[in-house]
């Protein structure tokens, strides 16, 4: 996706530029550090079933251990997605809050290659 250009008139030029880099890093964000958090907690808990004996030292087991760390990994990458989008629009609705109300027209929201 192109990168977002954000230009308010009713806004300084800083305020411009910290919600435009804002706006641009939910646009980017991949989930991957969330994703990454989730699947080391993946990892905690199988290795604390392992140590506690409720996975079995098989294949099976292992095999089990890893389709829960796969899943745990998957869960935390979307999770990450899902909050980076609520967290644009959120973000977007409120500076349109702000902006609307007093009657403020917006002159540019563009993507740019």
């Amino acid at each position: 996706m192109r990168p977002l250009r954000v230009k308010l008139s009713v806004m300084y030029e800083q305020e411009n530029s910290r919600l435009e880099k804002q706006l641009n890093s939910y646009i980017k964000a991949c989930g991957c550090d969330t994703g990454t958090y989730f699947t080391l907690g993946g990892l905690g808990i199988t290795t604390l079933f392992f140590l506690m004996d409720k996975f079995n030292w098989s294949w099976s087991g292992v095999g089990y251990a890893v389709l829960v760390v796969l899943g745990f990994a998957f869960t935390g990458k979307t999770i990450g997605l899902i909050t980076a989008r609520i967290l644009f629009f959120r973000t977007l609705r409120q500076v349109l809050n702000t902006i609307q109300p007093e009657g403020f027209m917006i002159d540019e929201i563009t993507a740019h290659p």
